[in-house]
Order: structure tokens, then C-alpha cells, then sequence
């Protein structure tokens, strides 16, 4: 089907796009783009998710299939479902002119806080990109700004509040340390939720008494997150402390202590997964097999 073919039955007949249709929409040029927009414009906010969702679904299946400037495009929507949507296209974009256009979207009016804290996660991976140098340092100040501001304002929503921090935890200076500690402390439950987490983010080991005290939290949402902010720290002297979370009565909260344990390796770990080889749940065997082969990966890497 012809590109001109393609856009008009996106208009009048979506539903009849195959497989093969959906892939010329992958790298188009400046003028096919505009092509595009043409179409784009004549669809309502259903065609529109539903086409980006596809698009999304084949980007999947196939990595060198590249939809960006649709995603990008898309952003520009007013309708909520279409622009997160987008964003999720988008995960793996690391170019400037990506950031900008998230940038903007945090700017535009009215907007949502389910898109601002989807939003606020792609900003955590730019902060780590600015890291290594890959992103101008005037843009990431700009998006440092953007989360202290958020945050600090008792006044968003909270899921604004904790996806600011939880962003911000990529940089680990006193500033965030304070901010992290002010969430902790704080009597909302799910700012205390994203301070353990964004304690992980950090790999500071100055968090690791406090989760270790997590660990015996009544609420199994902390005791997870907990157990994986210890593994991303990475300090291998907590092993001891993440063993008998191998028996909580927690379903997710021993699955994730499984992994956790493949990752930091040594020989405790090794020991006390393989008691769980003959396990009644197979889900636990198979988890306990990858965690396995992940310490003999650490102890091996070239496999000698």
C-alpha cells in the first residue's frame, strides 16, 4: 500500500491497516511526516491511541522499527490517553529534541498529574544521561529545577511529588539527601514508599541501617521496596539481612528477595537459594534457577 493509500485508510478505514501497512510509518521523512500529520489530524482521540498503541506494539516486537517523530508528534494532544501513550513510545529517545518536547509538556496548561509523573520518569533517565555527559548541562539544570520545584510544592498531587523524587534520587547530593529524609518522615505513605526507593537510586550506603529497619515493616509494599533499594545499593554486607525474607509471607516480597540475591552473588546467597530448588511453586523454581545462574555469571563472567 502506498503511503497516500495508507493515510487515507487510516481516515476512513483504520481497522483494515495490516501488519505490513503499520511498518511504512517507521522513519519518515520531513515530508512524509507532514504527510502524515494531514491524517493524524482528521482522527479522533480513539483512532489516535489506538494508533499509537499498535505502533508501540510492533516497536516491541521489532527494534529497528523507529515511529519517534509520530511519538513526538503526539505529545501535542489533548487528549490524556494519546499523549501517555506517546510517552511510552518514547522510553528509549535520548535525543535533546526529545527532552525539550517533555520539557514543554510539563509546561503546557491543564496537564494531568498521571502525565506529569510519567513524564517526571523519563526525566530520571535524562538526569542519568546528563551524568555521563551525553546532555546539555543547561537543559538537565532545567529539568533539576523542574523536580525540586515539584516536589517542594506541598500543593501537586502526591503522585507528582513522589515521581519528582524518585527522579531526583539519580543526583545524590545533600539537597536530595534532605528531600529524601523529608518524605521518609513525612505521614503520607506513599512519599515514605518513594523515599526508600529513591534511597536505592542514590547507591549511597548511608540508607542502609534505615531499610535494614524496613525490613520488618508490617507493610509488605515497604518491605519490598526496601529489599530492592538494598540490591541496587549493592553492598554484599546486607546478604545476612535478606535471607529470611526468602520465607515472607509475602508473594512478591520473596520474589523479588530471590533476585535481589542473585545479583549480589557470594557464596550465603548461593547457599540459601538452592534450598528453594525443590520448591512446591514452580514460578519459585524458575526464579530461583535465573538467580542461580546470575551468581555463577558473577562468580564466572567469561564461564572458564
Amino acid at each position: 500500500m502506498l503511503l497516500e493509500d495508507l493515510l487515507l485508510a487510516l481516515i476512513e478505514d483504520p481497522d483494515s491497516l495490516t501488519e505490513s501497512d503499520y511498518l511504512q510509518l517507521s522513519d519518515l521523512s520531513e515530508s512524509e511526516l507532514q504527510q502524515f500529520k494531514l491524517a493524524w489530524g482528521d482522527l479522533d482521540a480513539q483512532h489516535q491511541q489506538k494508533l499509537i498503541l499498535r505502533l508501540y506494539e510492533l516497536g516491541e516486537q521489532n527494534s529497528e522499527l523507529n515511529f519517534e517523530s509520530i511519538y513526538k508528534d503526539a505529545l501535542d494532544s489533548e487528549d490524556e490517553n494519546v499523549v501517555y501513550a506517546s510517552l511510552d513510545g518514547l522510553w528509549e529517545s535520548e535525543t535533546h529534541d526529545i527532552l525539550r518536547k517533555l520539557i514543554r509538556v510539563i509546561e503546557t496548561d491543564k496537564i494531568s498529574a498521571h502525565i506529569k509523573g510519567a513524564t517526571f520518569t523519563h526525566f530520571s533517565r535524562f538526569l542519568l544521561l546528563g551524568l555521563d555527559g551525553k546532555i546539555n548541562p543547561n537543559l538537565i539544570s532545567t529539568v533539576h529545577s523542574i523536580l525540586k520545584q515539584h516536589f517542594l510544592d506541598i500543593k501537586q498531587p502526591v503522585e507528582v511529588r513522589r515521581r519528582a523524587l524518585e527522579a531526583l534520587a539519580n543526583i545524590d547530593d545533600e539537597q536530595t539527601t534532605g528531600y529524601i529524609k523529608q518524605a521518609y518522615i513525612s505521614d503520607i505513605p506513599a512519599l515514605k514508599v518513594s523515599a526508600i526507593y529513591a534511597m536505592g537510586k542514590t547507591c549511597n550506603t548511608q540508607w542502609l541501617p534505615l531499610l535494614v529497619e524496613e525490613l520488618s515493616s508490617e507493610e509488605p509494599e515497604i518491605r519490598y521496596e526496601a529489599v530492592d533499594a538494598m540490591v541496587e545499593i549493592g553492598d554484599d554486607s546486607i546478604i545476612n539481612d535478606l535471607v529470611p525474607l526468602l520465607d515472607d509471607d509475602d508473594y512478591q516480597v520473596k520474589l523479588t528477595t530471590i533476585s535481589g540475591l542473585g545479583k549480589l552473588g557470594g557464596l550465603i546467597a548461593k547457599e540459601a537459594l538452592i534450598a528453594y530448588l525443590n520448591d512446591e511453586d514452580q514460578e519459585i523454581i524458575d526464579l530461583v534457577t535465573i538467580a542461580l545462574e546470575d551468581i555463577a555469571f558473577i562468580e564466572d563472567p567469561l564461564g572458564l
